[in-house]
């Protein structure tokens, strides 16, 4: 497995899409992607744009089949996993409104953890929903009173038909995704984003603040339930490959930035451990 190449001919562009399956037919021109490594360091998965977008697009067919309504809203639990951006993507092509559950949880947290998942699922009227082998017996019991198109995990999914029908991606004004806040202080309350907004928030972090070109890259640990792990780390580097110095606040996430040759890869993310602990804090990088 080769991680995928650093962007030396595609333009950075930062602006003018008219969505954000606008941006991803444009990022698929190129040859860069997603990275993804385990806590070691080791390279675990790679995703180029390109793929993405096919994979996408397959999917956003099987999820049109299943007879949902344009803006029907798609719950995934958001582990760092391609999948994640695999349905994600296929929402945007689908015309469906995509939204992040957490994937973390805590020893002797499962009926916690259940009832958040249930109470998200139900507060935005969740059309089906979606989740990795290792969360998926969590996800069937939060959704199982609540009478959902679709429960089920990728591969349940990638199993349905992909009819050929007409894409339909949302407009300007239309919404691209909802962002929970992070319920720290009180239940998560969903915020619907649209599109025009999201990738005005991109062009401002990528051209006015980070200034991006060609050969930056990123790396991230933020799952990507965290608006910053959603924003900075998987819509704004898409245009460009783009690097961000480590924050150096986890000890194995450190050790794997280290190891990894981060001058040959596009964007890396490091599957976070649930049980990690800061090691010391540094400040996060200027236009952030």
């Amino acid at each position: 497995m080769q991680p995928t190449p650093i962007n030396k001919e595609l333009p950075v562009q930062c602006s003018g899409f008219a969505n954000l399956a606008d941006a991803l037919d444009y990022a698929a021109q190129g040859i860069t992607g997603f990275n993804f490594y385990d806590h070691r360091g080791e390279l675990e998965s790679v995703l180029s744009y390109r793929d993405l977008r096919s994979e996408a697009m397959v999917l956003a067919r099987r999820l049109m089949g299943l007879g949902l309504k344009r803006g029907d809203r798609v719950g995934i639990v958001a582990e760092t996993d391609p999948m994640f951006q695999r349905f994600f993507f296929a929402c945007q092509y689908a015309g469906l409104i995509p939204f992040a559950l957490p994937a973390g949880i805590q020893l002797g947290a499962h009926s916690a953890y259940v009832g958040q998942i249930r109470r998200m699922l139900e507060s935005c009227e969740a059309a089906i929903a979606v989740a990795p082998g290792t969360h998926l017996n969590f996800l069937e019991e939060a959704a199982a009173e609540l009478e959902l198109v679709m429960v089920g995990s990728p591969e349940d999914f990638d199993a349905l038909p992909a009819p050929h029908t007409e894409f339909e991606p949302m407009g300007a004004k239309d919404p691209a995704y909802l962002q929970y806040t992070s319920g720290s202080t009180r239940f998560p309350r969903g915020v619907e984003i649209n599109q025009e907004t999201v990738l005005e928030n991109l062009r401002a972090i990528a051209e006015d603040g980070l200034k991006l070109g060609r050969e930056d890259r990123f790396v991230s640990w933020l799952p990507y339930y965290h608006d910053m792990g959603m924003i900075g780390f998987i819509l704004v580097p898409m245009p460009a490959v783009s690097r961000l110095p480590a924050f150096q606040d986890f000890r194995h996430a450190a050790k794997a930035v280290a190891e990894a040759d981060l001058g040959q890869q596009g964007h890396c993310f490091f599957k976070p451990d649930l049980w990690l602990r800061p090691v010391r804090k540094t400040p996060a990088p200027v236009g952030l």
